[in-house]
């Protein structure tokens, strides 16, 4: 549990529970009892879930008697002591009466200032964010709205309020999105998902992130969560794996030359199948992406192994263009070329060419 409070009615729960059980007591009874589902019971005794106030208060009263002495006892067990010495009916005297009731005004006052404090820390989150907080009864219409309302759905608090959150998406959305709800109301779970919006004739999208919540009898009541206009981040999305494609595409529309990009750190970024059939280097090497591995690959595809390795160092000691050419131990002869690529006036990286020049 989350809190002091809480801590200690679960063990007082427990802890009566285990006599009502003796008694013949059953969660199936104690569920008909309060007018819930036995699921809900079970998931309250194993602090899966925590009861409103007004659940805690019947069960203590079902199972012992008063709340605050109820929660006496919890304490008692959470503090290792005997909590046969605090139930009801004992005569505790005035100095334990005295601070059974000072733990209850503390655990108000703290429960109070937690409440206090989460308030202004959901304030400040909420100023800070670009996101929507939405609250849905069971029929999904919006029932309280906070947070960039009208940034992230165009719309004012007050248009939006008491309207059905399907009608603003169209027909396969719509049927998309209530299955999903129906799987989260069904196994209690976070919703999380994107919704594709037509707006002005333009695609939008808005990430969803909702969680069910159930009423004292374990009824679904509604969804809260959060919603946020994230249009701008897919869009720049889609065109960087466009321009992924198109520079993959180019790279591969040559079979007479091999190309390579390495960054700053001679690190291999980017390679073309010609560049890997012509030293026949290993897929694993390749995803390792180690400098030094690769290198020593594809010195073992050298006539001359010692000036490649020289040249090569030569060339990543210098910010520009190099030429050299080298023959392979099956004979062929390869040049390569190696152009320096320049950022804001720093070396940001290498293109590096390969051509297979053997004379045929």
């Amino acid at each position: 549990m989350k809190n002091d409070l809480g801590e200690i009615f679960l063990l007082a729960l427990n802890y009566f529970y285990k006599k009502y059980k003796a008694k013949g007591g059953t969660q199936n009874k104690l569920a008909d009892r309060l007018g819930i589902t036995q699921s809900y019971i079970s998931a309250v005794l194993n602090g899966s879930k925590t009861a409103s106030l007004e659940l805690q208060n019947e069960l203590a009263n079902i199972l012992y008697g008063p709340y605050e002495e109820f929660l006496l006892i919890g304490r008692r067990i959470r503090n290792g002591l005997d909590p046969k010495l605090g139930i009801q009916g004992e005569d505790e005297g005035v100095e334990s009466l005295i601070a059974k009731f000072s733990h209850y005004v503390i655990d108000h006052q703290r429960i109070e200032k937690e409440l206090v404090q989460s308030r202004e820390k959901l304030r400040d989150i909420i100023l800070t964010s670009n996101d929507m907080i939405i609250e849905m009864d069971r029929d999904m219409r919006f029932t309280s709205l906070d947070g960039n309302v009208e940034e992230v759905t165009g719309m004012s608090e007050v248009e939006m309020l008491g309207q059905n959150f399907f009608e603003y998406l169209d027909e396969n959305e719509r049927a998309r999105i209530q299955a999903l709800t129906e799987v989260s109301i069904r196994d209690h779970s976070i919703m999380e998902c994107t919704l594709f919006l037509t707006v002005n004739n333009e695609r939008n999208y808005r990430q969803l992130t909702a969680k069910p919540f159930y009423d004292d009898r374990g009824q679904f009541a509604g969804f809260k969560g959060t919603c946020k206009n994230i249009t701008k981040q897919v869009q720049s999305q889609e065109e960087l794996e466009h321009n992924s494609w198109l520079i993959s595409t180019v790279m591969e529309s040559t079979e007479w030359v091999g190309l390579l990009i390495m960054n700053e750190k001679n690190k291999i970024i980017k390679y073309n199948s010609v560049y890997k059939k012509i030293f026949e280097i290993p897929d694993e090497i390749l995803q390792e992406n180690n400098p030094r591995k690769t290198y020593a690959w594809v010195k073992t595809r050298m006539r001359d192994p010692d000036n490649f390795m020289k040249t090569t160092l030569e060339v990543l000691s210098k910010a520009e263009k190099f030429t050299h050419e080298y023959d392979l131990v099956d004979g062929r002869r390869i040049r390569r070329v190696a152009l320096p690529l320049f950022r804001d006036g720093e070396l940001a990286g290498r293109h590096v060419l390969f051509y297979d020049i053997t004379q045929t």
